[in-house]
Parts: C-alpha cells; sequence; structure tokens
C-alpha cells in the first residue's frame, strides 16, 4: 500500500489507496483478509493524500485519522492507536491546504475548514489526550 500510495505518475492515486484501505477492512471484517491493516496502512493512504494536493486533502485526512481513533476505541484495536506522528500528518496536509484556498470556486466553512481541522489536532497535541500522542 505505501508504495502505491507514493507512486507520482497518476493523479487518482489517494482515491485508489483510500479504496484499498477500504477493502482490506472489509476482508478482515468478513473474516476473509490475511492483511490486517494497521496505522502503517493508514499513515500510507494519509500521505497519498497529503501527496495529491488536493482541496479534499485535509478533510480526507481527517477523516481516515478519526476513522483510526474509532477503531482504536471500538474495536479495541491497539495497532490503530493515533501516535503524534499521525496527528502530525493532519497538521502537514492542512499546511499544504492554502495553496488550493484561491482556487476558483474552493470555499470552505466550520469544521471542514483546513484552519478548524488543524486546531483540533493542535490542541489534541498539546494537551493530555487517550492516545498519549504529545
Amino acid at each position: 500500500l505505501d508504495v502505491y500510495a507514493k507512486c507520482h505518475e497518476h493523479h487518482d492515486l489517494a482515491e485508489k489507496a483510500e479504496a484499498y484501505l477500504s477493502r482490506m477492512n472489509q476482508l478482515h471484517k468478513e473474516g476473509k483478509g490475511y492483511i490486517v491493516p494497521d496505522a502503517i496502512s493508514y499513515r500510507s493512504a494519509i500521505d497519498a493524500w497529503i501527496r495529491r494536493w488536493h482541496k479534499d486533502s485535509p478533510r480526507k485526512v481527517d477523516a481516515l485519522v478519526k476513522e483510526m481513533m474509532t477503531k482504536y476505541k471500538d474495536e479495541e484495536r491497539s495497532d490503530l492507536r493515533p501516535d503524534s506522528n499521525t496527528l502530525n500528518l493532519v497538521l502537514k496536509a492542512c499546511a499544504h491546504a492554502p495553496a488550493m484556498w484561491k482556487e476558483k470556486g474552493h470555499v470552505e466553512k466550520g469544521n471542514d475548514h483546513p484552519i478548524a481541522i488543524a486546531n483540533r489536532m493542535f490542541s489534541m497535541l498539546k494537551g493530555k489526550n487517550e492516545y498519549g500522542a504529545t
């Protein structure tokens, strides 16, 4: 997944990496998959979105991290505990976002705005959190 996500030849690899991750999760849930997606798998898909430099990248990265957090809590998957490196990737995606703000028709408000997403992650990183990420 990591090598696939880092290929620069195609523009839709972030979408494909996320779809592949979803498929891996589905196969694991059904008991059909031999590969269990872990934090490294998620970080590979997250990295693909960061490399995409798309206006949706911060929102997509945030959603993948939230999915990790949910699986960590609800399914008690210790292999999906988001660490400080994972949370910093959200900040990295948000840092790339200003380059897209001047795109025609690009308007984001509320909790999906890259600044709001970055503020949530920064708050989590600077204080105590249930993941031990600092």
